[in-house]
């Protein structure tokens, strides 16, 4: 969490964080690379198969050298002020808990089973922003909420006030 870490104001907490399911994104090219080295262990098949081989374990190597470097990089936080949701080395998306109007979670049949989902995040007067592949979205979204109320019902407004002071 280095980029919170070093983002993070005066009396400004991280309430809980999260990074990008592993498994879901590691998945493909692992099976990718296992396959590859099967087929070019394999030379009673041919030729053409140790090429389909090669090229198997070259795009899994690749794909999962790629990935884990997303999965390294990535960083989703929630703070007592803030919301800090960064994918690899694009600019990073911070926003005040005030300005969020809506949180919801897109999860299919695959991200049910290993634990990701798409979270999109609405703020007032602009576009939502979506995120994908992140773990435990619902739990996400449950902080998320409960420090959005925090913030509206006041205890959050007085906290931000003697902060600015």
């Amino acid at each position: 969490m280095s980029y919170v870490n070093d983002n993070l104001g005066n009396d400004e907490i991280i309430e809980f964080s999260v990074g990008l399911n592993r498994f879901s994104l590691m998945l493909f090219p692992v099976l990718s690379f296992v396959t590859g080295k099967v087929l070019l262990g394999s030379p009673e098949l041919g030729v053409r198969w140790q090429w389909v081989g090669i090229i198997l374990l070259c795009s899994g190597l690749f794909i999962g050298l790629v990935r884990s470097w997303r999965i390294w990089k990535s960083q989703f936080a929630i703070t007592n002020q803030r919301i800090f949701m960064k994918e690899s080395s694009r600019i990073p998306f911070v926003m005040p808990l005030a300005e969020i109007t809506d949180i919801t979670v897109d999860q299919g049949l695959r991200g049910r089973l290993f634990g990701y989902g798409t979270v999109i995040v609405g703020k007032t007067g602009g576009v939502a922003r979506q995120f994908r592949y992140v773990s435990k979205p619902f739990e996400f979204k449950r902080h998320l909420l409960d420090n959005v109320e925090i913030m509206h019902t006041g205890a959050g407004l007085n906290q931000a006030r003697l902060v600015a002071s």
